[in-house]
C-alpha cells in the first residue's frame, strides 16, 4: 500500500462490529468498522481516548499493515463524532445512535464520500483462564502475503499452554514457550521464531483481536473461537 493511504473502490459497503453501546456520552474504547472493496474487506479500528477533557485517537488498518497512525482534530460534541487523518486528505464525521448501538456517519478521502459505521468493541476483563480454553483461527495480515493461524489453548495445573499450527506453511503443533492470561488479555510467546502476540479478548468471549509480531514485525491478528463439534 502506497504511502499508507486507504484503498477506496467506487462501490464500497460498510460491516460493523454488533455489539452495544452502552454508553453514548462516553467514545473512550476501541471501535471497529470494515470497508468492502471489491471483494475484498478492510477492517478498520479506532482507539479513542480521553485525558484532562482532550479526546485523542489513532486509527489500524490491520490488513493493510497500518497501526497507531494519529487521529487529528477528534471531538465528540452534540452526539456527533469527527476527526481527520491531515496527510491522508480524511475526514469523518458520524451521528452517536445509542438505539442501533453504532456510530454512523460518512467518511472522506480525497473526492471519495463514502458511508462508514463504526460498533464499539467491548473487552473482557475476565482472570478466568477456562475462558480460553479451546481453539481459535484467524489471519495473520501480513501486507501482500496472509496466513492462516490456528492457537490451541488447555489449562493444566493452574495455567494455560499451548501450541500453534501455520496450516499455510503446513506447520502444525508448533510450541508456544509462555502464555498468559491477566485482566482480558492474552500474551503468549515463541522463542524460537521470535514471535510475540498481545490480544484482547471481548467481552462475550468470542474473539481475541490483537498484535503478532515476529522479529519487529507488526501484523494485525484477530482470532475467533472454533466452535466444538
Amino acid at each position: 500500500m502506497k504511502n499508507n493511504r486507504l484503498i477506496l473502490g467506487s462501490f464500497l459497503t460498510v460491516l460493523m462490529s454488533l455489539t452495544p453501546l452502552a454508553q453514548a456520552s462516553n467514545l473512550e474504547g476501541d471501535f471497529k468498522g470494515a470497508i468492502k472493496h471489491g471483494d475484498n474487506e478492510i477492517p478498520l479500528i479506532i482507539h479513542l481516548r480521553t485525558d484532562n477533557g482532550i479526546i485523542t485517537g489513532t486509527l489500524d488498518s490491520v490488513k493493510q499493515g497500518v497501526f497507531n497512525k494519529s487521529l487529528s482534530k477528534v471531538s465528540h460534541k452534540d452526539g456527533k463524532l469527527m476527526f481527520d487523518i491531515t496527510d491522508w486528505s480524511v475526514h469523518y464525521e458520524g451521528e452517536v445512535d445509542t438505539a442501533q448501538e453504532q456510530v454512523s456517519g460518512t467518511f472522506i478521502e480525497g473526492q471519495n464520500v463514502k458511508k462508514l459505521i463504526f460498533g464499539k468493541i467491548y473487552p473482557s476483563h475476565s482472570n478466568e483462564l477456562t475462558d480460553m480454553v479451546g481453539d481459535w483461527q484467524g489471519t495473520i495480515h501480513i501486507p501482500g502475503s496472509p496466513l492462516s493461524f490456528v492457537l490451541h489453548l488447555k489449562h493444566k495445573d493452574g495455567q494455560l499452554i499451548a501450541t500453534a499450527d501455520s496450516p499455510d506453511q503446513k506447520a502444525y503443533g508448533m510450541k508456544i514457550d509462555s502464555v498468559s492470561f491477566v485482566d482480558g488479555q492474552l500474551n503468549f510467546d515463541a522463542d524460537g521464531p521470535n514471535v510475540h502476540y498481545r490480544g484482547q479478548l471481548t467481552l462475550d468471549k468470542s474473539r481475541v483481536y490483537g498484535m503478532f509480531e515476529q522479529r519487529g514485525k507488526q501484523s494485525g491478528l484477530e482470532m475467533v473461537r472454533v466452535a466444538t463439534k
